[in-house]
């Protein structure tokens, strides 16, 4: 029998075994079955903390969310510049940590690739950059250093490449993403730095 754990604890840990579950089998293949025997756990315990396997799904997208939003914070008081070195530089580090998160986003977008429309939309939905980012550089134009440029455009941008830039590091531990990242802000502030 499995100790009687605070609620928060025991959805954290099905949670946890669900990430486990659909990093090896994909959420589709994934059963209910398959995360209450990773837990350890009965069905009914399962069940008694969240509704489906979907609504586990959402509690895992959270995760990632917690990570993003986490790296944010730090963007208030930072320049343009600093912060997208720095950040970008966590926000790749945060992903070799988290690589289930990593694995279990790509397997998500290729299923939304299959047609998975429900998938699909919460991928869409989901913002997977930093809600600051936009509003420094947008600071950072109106103070005279960068000059006006599509900001819309530039997040979607930097959220891809780092994106990009977690899965090779993921898959590649020799992979010196700090030394990609760190050459591509240096082209970027090059050409967007007022001299």
């Amino acid at each position: 029998m499995t100790p009687k754990l605070p609620k928060d604890q025991r959805n954290k840990e099905i949670v946890q075994a669900a990430m486990r579950c659909f990093a090896k089998k994909g959420y589709h293949k994934t059963t209910i079955d398959d995360i209450t025997k990773e837990a350890n756990l009965t069905k009914g315990g399962v069940y008694w903390h969240f509704k489906s396997k979907f609504e586990i799904f959402m509690s895992v997208i959270d995760e990632y969310r917690i990570i993003n939003e986490d790296l944010s914070k730090k963007a208030q008081e930072a320049l343009a510049d600093e912060y997208l070195i720095e950040s970008g530089i966590d926000y790749i580090k945060k992903m070799i940590e988290n690589r289930i998160i990593v694995l279990i986003m790509s397997e998500l977008i290729v299923e939304s690739m299959r047609g998975d429309t429900v998938i699909k939309e919460e991928l869409l939905n989901m913002k997977t950059s930093f809600p600051p980012i936009k509003e420094i550089f947008k600071s950072a134009y109106i103070n005279g250093m960068l000059r006006k440029i599509d900001f819309e455009n530039f997040d979607k941008v930097i959220e891809l490449l780092l994106m990009g830039l977690s899965q090779k590091a993921v898959l590649d531990s020799s992979f010196d993403f700090e030394a990609v990242w760190k050459s591509f802000c240096d082209v970027i502030f090059r050409g967007l730095i007022k001299k």
